[in-house]
């Protein structure tokens, strides 16, 4: 958690009275200290076996469905607007499909090998891209706020998440949910800075 000099307060957008938290906002210094993490983390998260780094967000899809279910709702609820029936079916039900589905399609992905013939042994070699990923996401779908940054990352890739500012709040919980779920330091980095300063 970064913490800086400039704060500011998260509201529900059907009260703006309604103060839900604040976060600090971050500028150049913070978004520098991101992509150093994302670069940092890199070398070990791409070594790691696909089948670990699946592993976490296997687990992030179970918390999600399971302790963090009622609170992922209540926040979308509140920062999103949504009623239980929206919230559960965004931020629960879909989220947890899509890492479960992302989990699914990389493994389809790491098994394929082109066919060889009898003199020439074809083979596809899978990496990471080079440097980091860089996801800005929406305000409207918690679940695409928080496939965006995790679909690149099953894959081996670090990345940079800039959520909307007005919906920190449910992109904060995903973020613990990730921690808890065994996610290193340094893989997904979410910044909460102005999109001119990043």
């Amino acid at each position: 958690e970064v913490r800086t000099d400039s704060k500011v307060k998260i509201t529900a957008p059907h009260d703006h009275n309604l103060v839900l938290g604040n976060y600090y906002k971050g500028g150049k210094s913070e978004v520098e200290a991101a992509v150093k993490a994302a670069l940092a983390a890199k070398p070990a998260w791409e070594k790691m076996p696909w089948e670990h780094r699946a592993s976490v967000f296997l687990r992030a899809a179970d918390l999600l469905s399971g302790k963090y279910r009622a609170e992922m709702n209540a926040a979308t609820m509140l920062s999103h607007d949504k009623n239980i029936y929206q919230a559960e079916i965004d931020c629960v039900c879909e989220l947890a499909d899509f890492f479960r589905y992302n989990v699914h399609f990389a493994e389809q992905i790491y098994h394929f090998q082109p066919e060889n013939s009898p003199t020439i042994w074809n083979r596809a070699d899978y990496r990471p891209l080079e440097g980091f990923v860089f996801a800005v996401t929406p305000f409207n779908f918690v679940s695409i706020g928080g496939n965006l940054p995790a679909a690149p990352a099953i894959m081996g890739n670090t990345v940079i998440w800039k959520p909307a500012s007005s919906v920190v709040y449910t992109a904060n919980l995903i973020m613990k949910i990730f921690r808890e779920a065994g996610l290193p330091d340094g893989v997904i980095n979410m910044i909460t800075a102005r999109g001119a300063d990043v």
